[in-house]
C-alpha cells in the first residue's frame, strides 16, 4: 500500500489509514498479534451524511434531487461534466465481507481490497437516483466547478479469488438508502403542508447582493416594488418586512392623513376567521372590532351577516380573502355604496387571485400581501402594502421607516422638504417603525415574481383535481371559489351528518404523512389575546365556531401534486371516510 503517491484528495484518509496498518505491522511482530487488513471502496446506505455540501456523491444527490422534486424544479445541476467514474458499495455488503474475513482469516491475503470491482460515471449516478426518486426533470454541467478525478475503482480480484463478492445492486442499495433517507431524515411528510419556491436564480440574486456589500433596503426592492405593482395593477407598492408589518403601517397610514380617514374608537367590522394580524394593529390603534360570521362553503364573510352588521358607526369593512378565495366585492360594493366606509382588503393569503379579472388585493383603498416561506412566493420574509392614493403612499414610505424623511420624494404630500440632505437624514414627521425589508428580500423577489404565473398554473390545475374528486363529498365541505381562486390550500369541514370525529380524520391523515393545519385561526374570539380588545359580536359567530371545531387544511403546492391529492382522497375514504 505504499507503492505509489497518495491520491491529492484523499491524502488524508489514506495517511490516517496508512499509518494504523502500519502500527499493527510493527506490533504484530511479537508473537501474540496477528492483523490482516481490508481496504473498502467507498461505501453509502443507512445513517449516511446526507449533506449536498459535505458528503459522499450517492447520499448528497439523494438530498439534492429529492428536494429539487419537492420544489418542482425542472432541472438538477451537475459539478462538472458528469464523465468521472466512481466505484460504491452498499455498507451491508462490507459487513458481510468482515464476517467472511473472520471465517477465513487464515486463508486472507495481508491486505485485501473490498469492493464491487465496478464502477459508474456521476451522470450515471444521477440517473439511477433520479429514477428511484421519480425525478422527471433535466440535468444541467456547470463545467466551471470541478469533475474530480477521473477514476476510483480498486482491483477486487483476491476478493472474488476467495469466492465472495458484493451481492447488493447499485439499484438495491440506492432504493434502501432513499427509502431510510425519507423515513429518517428528512422528517417530512408525504404531503408536506409548503415547500421551497426557490431555485438557483435566488441563490445568485442573494450572491449578487453579497457582493455588492449592500444589505439594508435599496435599489433592489425599489426595483421589486415597481415590478409588483405592475403585476396587481396597482399604481404604488411598497415592500415591508412581513404581512403582519403590512397590515400594521397600513392600518396606521389611515390615521395620518390631513384629514384622518380613521380616529380611535371608530367602529371596524371584521370576519371571525382570519390570522391574528389582520386584528392587532387595528387593536393597537384603538380601534372598535365588530365579529361578524363567516360563510361555511366560502370561508369568506356570511353576506346576510354582513349586511345587518353595517350600521351607521361602522368606518371601515376588512376584508380577508381566505386561503386565496377572493370575497364577492361587487356585493360588498353594493352595500357600502353612498356610505362613507373604507374598504381594507387583507390578501396576504391570496395573491394572484382574480375577482372580475382584477387581482385581488387592489379592491380597497389599502391591500395587504405576505411574501412568507408559506405564500405564493417567498422572499425569507416579507410583505407589501398597495394603494392608488398618492398621499397614503407616502404617509407608507416614512411609517416603514422610523417615520423619517429620508425616504420620500421632494415634493410630497406629508411635509415640506429641504434640499440638505444632512438636515433630512434624520428629520423624523410621523411616529413610524422599522419595518423595512432587507435588499436580498427585494433580489430574490424580483426572480420570484418572473416565476409566479408558472406557480398560480400549477396550483390552479392541482385545485382543479381536488374539486372533481371531493365535490359533493358526503363527510366534508369543500371550500367554494368566488372568482378564480389562487388556492392556498385545500380545506375540509366535518359535515354534521357524517358523524366523523376530527381527531380520528386528523389521526389518519398523520399516519399517512400528510400534513394538516387548523383552517387559519378558527374562531378567532375564542383565544385568550382577545380580552385586551375593544369588541363586540353581530349576533351569532355559529358558523365559525363550527369551523373552528370541525375545520382543517392540508396544503397544495407551485407544482403538480396529483399524486399526492389521490392519495389524500384515497386516506380520506373515496368519499366516504373511516377511520
Amino acid at each position: 500500500i505504499l507503492n505509489a503517491p497518495l491520491e491529492p484528495t484523499n491524502e488524508g484518509y489514506a495517511l490516517a489509514k496508512i499509518m494504523n496498518t502500519k502500527l499493527c505491522e510493527y506490533i504484530s511482530k511479537s508473537d501474540t498479534f496477528s492483523y490482516k487488513t481490508l481496504i473498502p471502496c467507498n461505501l453509502y446506505g443507512k445513517y449516511d451524511k446526507f449533506d449536498p455540501q459535505n458528503a459522499h456523491l450517492i447520499p448528497a444527490v439523494i438530498r439534492k434531487i429529492y428536494e429539487a422534486k419537492q420544489k418542482g424544479a425542472k432541472s438538477v445541476e451537475i459539478w462538472g461534466d458528469g464523465t468521472a467514474r466512481r466505484e460504491f458499495m452498499y455498507v451491508d455488503d462490507l459487513v458481510q465481507f468482515i464476517y467472511f474475513s473472520i471465517e477465513n482469516y487464515e486463508n486472507l491475503p495481508q491486505n485485501i481490497n473490498v469492493g464491487t470491482g465496478k464502477d459508474y460515471s456521476v451522470l450515471e449516478y444521477y440517473k439511477i437516483i433520479a429514477k428511484i426518486v421519480g425525478f422527471e426533470g433535466e440535468f444541467e454541467f456547470d463545467l466551471s466547478k470541478p469533475a474530480g478525478m477521473q477514476r476510483k475503482l480498486l482491483d477486487v480480484s483476491k476478493a472474488h479469488h476467495l469466492g465472495w463478492c458484493a451481492k447488493t445492486s447499485i439499484e438495491e442499495g440506492i432504493t434502501k438508502t432513499f427509502n431510510y433517507f425519507v423515513k429518517e431524515e428528512t422528517k417530512m411528510p408525504s404531503y408536506p403542508l409548503a415547500s421551497s419556491t426557490w431555485g438557483k436564480e435566488e441563490l445568485q440574486a442573494i450572491e449578487e447582493v453579497i457582493k455588492n456589500n449592500h444589505f439594508t433596503m435599496g435599489a433592489k426592492v425599489a426595483e421589486f416594488e415597481k415590478d409588483f405593482a405592475n403585476f396587481v395593477g396597482s399604481k404604488y407598492a411598497v415592500m415591508v418586512s412581513s404581512g403582519s408589518a403590512a397590515n400594521l403601517i397600513a392600518t396606521a397610514s389611515l390615521f395620518y392623513t390631513q384629514k384622518p380617514k380613521l380616529k380611535r374608537g371608530d367602529e371596524v367590522i371584521v370576519p371571525a376567521v382570519s390570522w391574528s394580524t389582520t386584528y392587532y394593529p387595528l387593536y393597537q390603534y384603538g380601534l372598535k372590532l365588530k365579529f361578524v360570521d363567516i360563510d361555511l362553503e366560502t370561508l369568506n364573510y356570511d353576506l346576510e351577516a354582513l349586511k345587518g352588521a353595517i350600521s351607521d358607526q361602522t368606518k371601515m369593512i376588512v376584508c380577508v380573502n381566505l386561503l386565496g378565495n377572493p370575497n364577492d366585492f361587487s356585493k360588498i360594493k353594493e352595500m357600502i355604496a353612498n356610505k362613507d366606509i373604507i374598504l381594507f382588503e387583507d390578501n396576504c393569503e391570496s395573491m394572484g387571485a382574480l375577482y372580475e379579472g382584477k387581482q385581488t388585493g387592489t379592491f380597497g383603498l389599502v391591500g395587504t400581501f405576505s411574501t412568507f416561506f408559506s405564500h405564493h412566493m417567498a422572499t425569507m420574509e416579507g410583505g407589501f402594502v398597495v394603494t392608488d392614493d398618492e398621499e397614503l403612499y407616502h404617509i407608507l414610505l416614512s411609517l416603514r421607516a422610523h417615520g423619517w424623511t429620508r425616504n420620500l420624494p421632494k415634493f410630497n404630500q406629508i411635509c415640506v422638504k429641504s434640499d440638505d440632505a444632512f438636515e433630512e437624514s434624520f428629520n423624523f414627521v410621523l411616529p413610524g417603525y422599522n419595518v423595512r425589508p432587507v435588499e436580498m428580500s427585494g433580489a430574490i423577489g424580483i426572480e420570484q415574481l418572473k416565476k409566479l404565473p408558472d406557480f398560480l398554473k400549477h396550483r390552479r390545475a392541482n385545485a382543479k383535481l381536488f374539486k372533481e374528486l371531493f365535490k359533493d363529498n358526503k363527510d366534508f365541505f369543500i371550500q367554494k371559489e368566488i372568482g378564480s381562486s389562487s388556492w392556498f390550500g385545500f380545506s375540509f369541514i366535518i359535515k354534521e351528518k357524517s358523524g366523523l370525529k376530527r381527531k380520528e380524520v386528523l389521526k389518519s391523515l398523520e399516519n399517512a404523512g400528510i400534513e394538516y393545519r387548523p383552517i387559519v385561526t378558527g374562531n378567532f374570539t375564542r383565544n385568550a389575546v382577545i380580552k385586551y380588545f375593544d369588541y363586540e359580536i353581530y349576533n351569532e359567530l355559529k358558523n365559525a365556531e363550527y369551523l373552528d371545531k370541525n375545520g382543517f387544511f392540508v396544503g397544495n403546492h407551485q407544482f403538480d401534486i396529483s399524486e399526492q391529492i389521490h392519495k389524500l382522497y384515497e386516506v380520506l375514504g373515496g368519499g366516504g371516510f373511516r377511520p
